[in-house]
């Protein structure tokens, strides 16, 4: 699996290099939209690696190979998972840099959060992909993207008062327990859907 991940890694080059300066941006802005659209940026670099497979003809060269419909569909939740991981440790490290220098439990809380709804916007955009193609469903995915986006952006001001008060943690938790139970969900449900 770890060499599907590599592929996929490799094929994404161009689309690493924006989201590289997009995340150094994100350091000397300081601002909690530009993170969480980051994080969530990074969440969707598997469904760019779903589309240059299509392009590549991928599915014709996967069936010499010696791996499961579970390798497959699982590198890609990986990739998301890595990417997602990688924008928020940078996140971290941008507010770290910050004016104060200080990385705030508020500001912790809110990463984590994006972190989640991105897992969370993961997992209902790579069942329909694998359902659909990238090609067939790049409507649907551009909207499944700007109603998450939009979410996200009505909702931060809510999180950031959230955060402050006592019910953070709470509402980490909420986010944390939907992104482990959609993204089991949605593992089990590609799997069904890879070769249809």
């Amino acid at each position: 699996m770890k060499g599907l991940v590599l592929k996929d890694i490799s094929s994404l080059v161009t689309e690493l290099k924006y989201i590289a300066v997009l995340l150094i941006s994100m350091i000397f802005l300081q601002n909690e939209w530009i993170y969480m659209f980051a994080i969530v940026y990074a969440a969707v670099l598997p469904i760019s690696a779903l589309g240059y497979d299509e392009r590549a003809k991928w599915k014709k060269m996967e069936q010499m190979l010696p791996f499961t419909t579970a390798q497959l569909v699982g590198s890609k939740y990986i990739l998301g998972y890595l990417s997602t991981g990688t924008a928020v440790l940078l996140a971290v490290f941008g507010k770290g840099l910050g004016v104060n220098g200080i990385v705030s439990a508020e500001d912790l809380v809110i990463i984590a959060i994006s972190f989640c709804s991105a897992l969370i916007i993961e997992a209902v955009q790579l069942p329909l992909m694998f359902w659909v193609g990238v090609e067939k469903g790049r409507l649907l995915f551009i909207l499944i993207t700007v109603f998450s986006a939009c979410f996200l952006y009505s909702v931060s001001g809510i999180l950031q008062e959230a955060a402050m008060a006592q019910t953070g943690p709470n509402i980490l938790l909420l986010f944390a327990a939907a992104a482990i139970i959609s993204n089991l969900i949605s593992l089990f449900v590609s799997c069904k859907l890879y070769h249809r």
